[in-house]
């Protein structure tokens, strides 16, 4: 026993050692994931934004990218406007166009993503300002959809951007789509648009640039019934439909035009003048 009795003195400090030495490491490593924790949580006053909220950072990734909403005439007739946004980081890039696909207006902004409560919520503001000078609404991702819903605010801590409660769908534009809509302003496809110049010039499947009114064929109708021109020159652009273009022509002779001079061609003087070569 007296043999033994040294070896076995070892083994319990060697196994003492081994159990304290765990014992620290555990204890390290829990303070270190405590640490990592409170790291990822926003302090107790701290404002939950997509800079310290993953479900707000996972939010702001999901909306990057392009976005498109169809509305006008709410509740009176079918929608006029065509709104899409871009979204680059923090960034928006807003444009408005008519139906007939020409842009109205485009602006730009920031925005920041923020929960209070159970709510999220987008509060956009002027580029380089601060949220207090902007706007806000309640939002959601889901899919391919982003849910606008303002005018759900009430108090002094968050501006509604209208003052009566609405509720908007905005669709994801898919790359394959913008790519094909980029194209469209190099390359543009057959256009079905109208333009109508002073005299009763038409032309058919040319954009103008705002330069003239751009109409569809009921606003033709409602023109050519509004004016009752004897005669009318009808310009056709290369792009134009060939069966839009017929419509086009029938409306005429069925609105009492007594003479249609049809040309293959834009007449447009100001077209004229840029293709004319320099001497």
């Amino acid at each position: 026993m007296i043999v033994l009795e040294k070896p076995l003195s070892q083994l319990n400090l060697f196994r003492n050692v081994w159990l304290v030495c765990l014992g620290l490491m555990l204890l390290a490593a829990g303070a270190t994931t405590v640490r990592a924790d409170e790291e990822k949580q926003p302090a107790e006053n701290e404002p939950r934004t997509s800079e310290n909220d993953a479900e707000l950072k996972e939010d702001l990734k999901k909306l990057q990218g392009t976005w498109e909403l169809y509305h006008g005439n709410e509740l009176k007739g079918p929608p006029n406007t065509r709104s899409v946004k871009i979204i680059e980081g923090n960034t928006e890039t807003m444009q408005r166009y008519n139906l007939q696909g020409n842009m109205v207006r485009e602006w730009q902004v920031e925005f920041i993503l923020q929960k209070d409560g159970d709510l999220k919520i987008f509060t956009y503001y002027p580029v380089g300002g601060k949220p207090g000078q902007g706007a806000s609404f309640l939002y959601r991702i889901q899919g391919d959809r982003f849910y606008d819903v303002p005018g759900m605010f009430t108090g002094e801590k968050y501006r509604n951007y209208l003052r009566e409660p609405a509720f908007w769908i905005w669709h994801r534009v898919k790359e394959e789509d913008a790519d094909k809509e980029k194209q469209t302003v190099l390359t543009p496809p057959l256009l079905n648009i109208i333009s109508v110049m002073p005299g009763d010039h038409i032309f058919v499947g040319h954009r103008h640039n705002n330069k003239y009114r751009h109409m569809t064929l009921d606003g033709l109708k409602t023109h050519l019934g509004k004016y009752q021109p004897k005669q009318v020159t009808l310009a056709v652009d290369q792009k134009a439909d060939t069966e839009f273009t017929k419509q086009v022509t029938e409306l005429c002779k069925s609105s009492g035009v007594e003479k249609l001079e049809v040309k293959n061609s834009s007449d447009d003087p100001v077209l004229k003048a840029k293709a004319k070569p320099e001497a």
